[in-house]
């Protein structure tokens, strides 16, 4: 492969030594000024020949610009003008120097670029050294990968739209899916735990220039699941996965979006929605640019698709302002509508996933969605494969299945968790920090006189594992009665229960009164303050028993938010300490 090394010459003779170092290391033939010989050409003409003649370009750019030529501009920037838009330009700015003003332009130009391409900083020239030869690499390997099938990459195209999308009533969301090819690992593992790709990712789809996040809404946390990176709104969502593959997910329309004039009808405006579609592709370029700056992918494949459509009428805003209060309605049997034309979309699995499955499941089963919606992506995986080679569909088959087993080996465990937690003995009184810090003595006091109810009946005491992390972080609070309390609360629990904290302890003094510590489920989502999260797990206990749920605390706040969920509260006495 050929590698012409581009940059200003005097004061970066080191620098273009170790980039060609580099190259010559992976075994590429390096062009450079310096090699050349006396010419008939001008040494312009010669330079950009070369430039042309390359495989890749490796420009450095320091704190010079260098002279200007009759083209205005310098002979490192012609360079760069010259292959830009037709090789690959791997880019390394130096940091740490102050630049001269048209050299900075000439850096900001090189950053902004819309069609893309790899930059990164170097400070030494060992450091330089080893971008370039990282840089090369990676593009070497890309170069090397299979050829693209077509079928194949349709395949997987169509395969990251989803069959179903939950959505409120009138908001139709729209999918916007470029894939790459050739089909390889992209991204590194660990790569999408990077806190800058995170940040970058959020900033560009909330204030990029093609935006597609709504501003006025918040971003939640980002989260990675399996392979895949979520950046998600309320009703919008982002996807990247470790082979680059992007999702971008919006509301066409949001509910309640009227017509310009008061009293208009709802409708889906076409212009808007080929907007939106063009701003997910953009910021799906954008993203393909910033993960795969040496251009791995030769290929992509683009799919939308709009859902939700119903009954809402389709029109332009032409007609929207020349009729607002008035419009054909759809069929109500849309499903989805791409290119302006409708596709209908009926699938018996899917359809006994809407009207069995779910309904049957989740109350059963917190995680419900997240699995329905992993199931679903991955029958429309398999019904959307290439059906021509037998044996890659099997082991695609084969694949899927030992995913499954390992998910519904977990949910089986749960499950069955749940189950012990359900049928344990006893009426269940769940406990708030409070209670363990500030209440009468958990081992002595008559847990039966909280409540008629319990009269003549055993009592299970069930303490959250949040009111246990709160002891925990007690232990370290800047009030020394704070911490005696929280430590001696600590060292209740730790006598009570040895080494099997989840299982039922009997206390001492009444042996039909026994304690316990309820753990977190694996998909469980913790509520955003202690208090409410408290009072959800009681709630989470009632439904799974069947059982009036007491929650047992010493603060009337408590007391107030567990009546406002419809959850019998009682109060414990506080100790003389604690009632001070």
């Amino acid at each position: 492969m050929k590698v012409f090394i581009s940059s200003v010459i005097a004061g970066m003779e080191g620098y273009r030594a170790a980039a060609r170092q580099a190259a010559e290391t992976l075994a590429h033939t390096v062009t450079a000024a310096e090699d050349f010989r006396a010419s008939p050409q001008s040494p312009q003409q010669v330079c950009l020949g070369a430039v042309r003649d390359a495989d890749v370009v490796v420009l450095l750019l320091g704190a010079r610009y260098g002279a200007p030529q009759e083209s205005g501009i310098s002979p490192t920037h012609e360079e760069y003008r010259e292959a830009r838009g037709t090789k690959p330009v791997l880019a390394f700015v130096q940091k740490g120097v102050t630049r001269e003003p048209a050299q900075e332009r000439f850096v900001e130009e090189v950053s902004t670029w819309e069609g893309g391409g790899y930059r990164e900083s170097f400070d030494t020239p060992e450091s330089l050294k080893a971008a370039v030869t990282r840089a090369l690499h990676d593009w070497e390997l890309s170069q090397q990968a299979g050829p693209v099938n077509e079928d194949e990459l349709m395949a997987r195209t169509a395969g990251l739209l989803p069959t179903r999308s939950a959505h409120a009533a009138g908001v139709a969301p729209l999918h916007v899916v470029v894939v790459g090819a050739p089909a390889q690992q992209l991204l590194r593992p660990g790569a999408l735990d990077d806190a800058g790709l995170r940040r970058d990712m959020q900033r560009e789809a909330v204030y990029g220039d093609h935006p597609v996040f709504d501003p006025q809404q918040g971003v939640q946390e980002p989260a990675v699941q399996g392979t895949t990176l979520l950046i998600t709104q309320a009703d919008a969502q982002i996807t990247l996965d470790e082979q680059g593959n992007i999702r971008v997910s919006r509301p066409a329309r949001h509910a309640g979006r009227r017509a310009p004039m008061t009293g208009g009808l709802p409708s889906l405006i076409e212009e808007e929605v080929r907007e939106h579609i063009a701003d997910g592709i953009r910021y799906a370029g954008w993203l393909l640019n910033r993960v795969d700056p040496t251009n791995r992918l030769r290929r992509v494949g683009l799919a939308c698709r709009l859902a939700g459509i119903g009954y809402l009428p389709w029109r332009t805003r032409a007609e929207v302002a020349q009729s607002p209060n008035s419009a054909s309605l759809g069929s109500g049997a849309e499903a989805a509508r791409g290119g302006g034309t409708t596709l209908p979309i009926e699938d018996p699995f899917l359809t006994w996933i809407d009207d069995q499955a779910r309904p049957q499941f989740e109350s059963l089963f917190a995680p419900t969605e997240d699995l329905l919606a992993e199931l679903d992506i991955s029958h429309n995986r398999i019904n959307n494969a290439p059906k021509s080679n037998v044996r890659r569909l099997n082991a695609m088959l084969s694949r899927e299945l030992m995913a499954w087993n390992r998910r519904l080996d977990v949910v089986i465990a749960e499950l069955s968790e749940q189950k012990r937690m359900a049928e344990r003995p006893g009426e269940p009184i769940v406990l708030d920090t409070s209670v363990l810090m500030e209440g009468e003595p958990l081992v002595s006091f008559d847990w039966h006189s909280l409540d008629p109810s319990l009269a003549a009946k055993p009592v299970r005491l069930v303490v959250p594992i949040l009111v246990v992390e709160e002891l925990d972080d007690l232990l370290h609070d800047r009030q020394a009665e704070r911490r005696q309390k929280a430590r001696a609360a600590t060292r209740t629990l730790l006598q009570l229960h040895q080494t099997r904290p989840t299982e039922p302890a009997v206390l001492p003094s009444q042996p039909d009164v026994t304690i316990e510590v309820m753990l977190d489920g694996d998909w469980h989502e913790r509520r955003p303050n202690n208090d409410a999260e408290i009072i959800d797990q009681a709630l989470a206990l009632h439904e799974l028993t069947g059982k009036r749920v007491l929650l047992a605390t010493c603060d009337l706040r408590m007391m107030y938010r567990a009546g406002a969920a419809s959850l019998a509260a009682v109060q414990v006495p506080r100790t003389q300490s604690g009632a001070k």
